[in-house]
């Protein structure tokens, strides 16, 4: 998960403050940025069957998105700004924000080796001691699915800082499966 959150975050240019690993899915409380992504956990499959020889394991991980809800500008009719207005030029929406990191995490090849910009961070890290971390993961993530847009209101805010009753973020959160890792019964521990 650390590999994911450093390789999102060089993607991304972001920094630590706005890419972090989470384990609800929710911006961090101490987060002052308008964008946050949350990178959470969400286990593993098992994909060998019982007569293999190995074990062979699927990743399963969330990306969620967060748009402080300030940044979402209105007019005087508190009608949303579209998109195209020359206001908004410049300004990050969720939309975007779900294509670049989708983008980040589920395609990017290599230029210099074939691989995958990610499969190739985890398995440097993987081959520097083969014996502890198992062999080298084979597949790229796969984008599974988008939940609808959501808002969340930070508990922790300080009164003043949102008006009554408006949520303080609006996200959506990315599912992914892949980077299968397969490791032989001799070297698991």
């Amino acid at each position: 998960m650390e590999q994911i959150e450093i390789h999102l975050r060089d993607e991304m240019s972001s920094d630590e403050r706005q890419v972090e690993w989470q384990l609800n899915g929710y911006p961090a409380q101490d987060s002052l940025a308008n964008i946050f992504i949350a990178i959470s956990d969400k286990g593993t499959s098992n994909i060998a069957t019982s007569s293999d020889q190995f074990w062979s394991e699927d990743l399963s991980m969330e990306a969620s998105l967060w748009v402080r809800a300030s940044a979402f500008p209105t007019d005087l009719k508190q009608v949303a700004v579209k998109w195209t207005d020359p206001y908004r030029i410049g300004v990050v929406t969720l939309d975007q924000l779900m294509l670049d990191v989708r983008a980040a995490l589920a395609s990017g090849m290599s230029d210099t080796s074939g691989q995958w910009k990610l499969v190739k961070r985890i398995n440097d890290i993987i081959e520097s001691d083969c014996n502890v971390y198992g062999w080298n993961v084979l597949t790229p993530l796969r984008f599974l699915d988008a939940s609808d847009p959501e808002e969340y209101t930070d508990p922790h805010a300080t009164e003043g800082h949102f008006e009554s009753g408006r949520p303080s973020w609006i996200g959506r959160r990315l599912r992914f499966s892949g980077l299968r890792r397969t490791q032989g019964f001799a070297t698991a521990r």
